[in-house]
């Protein structure tokens, strides 16, 4: 506010009566008046702060949702893996077997049920890798979980799940056993991460 202004104004104080008013009164009016544009100008930058924020904010929520959206997916088809797999050795790993009567038409068999859910988990897991390479929203803890869980995972998918075919061909109780449980293991990791992934 120019001094001419501030000087018009009060003058203008005065010939409402309020010349009575508390001269400290009067100047804080005056002031108040004359910090209006810079008050103005603080509330739009706070407020361009706080949209960036909510922005940001939003772009987390909608990143660890696409997340956890891929993990169940994930987890759906590991899961699908080793009820497909414990149909064939749960009668040696309960003990009904003393040891493994598998035929190779079990093990072409059980390869055949398992190529499906193996190409989805593939697929769920690629896309979880490009999500931590893009991390677009991610927050940056839920991409460390990720980057340490995905090799094993990986691995289950994979070799694990080759492994018990191939054990079974090989009526190699200990051997099917084995891989099963990484690939149950792998499953209990999704859960984990899916414990410590929050919106």
């Amino acid at each position: 506010l120019k001094e001419g202004k501030a000087v018009k104004l009060l003058d203008e104080l005065q010939a409402l009566g309020t010349s009575a008013m508390p001269q400290h009164r009067i100047f804080c009016f005056i002031a108040a008046w004359a910090l209006r544009p810079l008050l103005a100008l603080e509330i739009a930058r706070h407020s361009e702060v706080q949209t960036h924020m909510d922005i940001a904010t939003l772009e987390r929520s909608l990143g660890t949702q696409v997340v956890k959206k891929r993990l169940h997916s994930l987890r759906s088809h590991l899961q699908d893996i080793v009820l497909r797999v414990e149909y064939y050795t749960n009668p040696f790993e309960l003990g009904t077997w003393t040891k493994p009567h598998w035929t190779q038409g079990d093990a072409s068999a059980l390869g055949q049920q398992l190529a499906k859910p193996m190409k989805k988990a593939t697929i769920a897991l690629l896309s979880l890798k490009s999500n931590i390479q893009s991390s677009t929203g991610l927050p940056s803890g839920v991409q460390v979980n990720l980057r340490k869980a995905l090799p094993s995972w990986e691995h289950s998918v994979s070799s694990s799940t080759v492994g018990v075919v191939d054990a079974l061909r090989a009526s190699n109780g200990q051997k099917a056993l084995e891989s099963l449980s990484q690939i149950q293991a792998a499953v209990q990791g999704v859960d984990d991460v899916l414990l410590h992934t929050s919106e």
